[in-house]
């Protein structure tokens, strides 16, 4: 059986709007990073014993990465990092998509 968990990422402010969504998955005993159009990585590379060390790592990166685009406009408080724990159904509009996303 494959374990994932599916995290939503949304940076939102007054001036920038950046929304990321990231598989995870426990492969070989270890938590690791489903590599997308965004990762250089290759799925098994980026692996963790602890879900929670891998997706702070993740979230690290997601930060670092906000913090070089705004520099000295970024705020923490605009980041929202959650699991999303409603299925997402094929067909979604993007609005109903951020609307699970941001609320279940």
């Amino acid at each position: 059986m494959l374990y994932v968990n599916i995290y939503f990422f949304e940076y939102l402010s007054n001036d920038f709007h950046k929304t990321h969504t990231q598989v995870f998955a426990k492969w070989n005993n270890k938590w690791c990073e489903c590599p997308d159009n965004t990762s250089p990585i290759v799925f098994g590379e980026n692996c963790y014993d602890k879900f929670e060390t891998c997706i702070n790592d993740f979230v690290n990166l997601f930060k670092n990465y906000l913090k070089n685009l705004l520099g000295n406009k970024y705020v923490s408080s605009n980041l929202l990092v959650k699991e999303i724990t409603k299925p997402l159904i094929s067909g979604m509009s993007v609005e109903e998509y951020l609307e699970t996303a941001r609320k279940y």
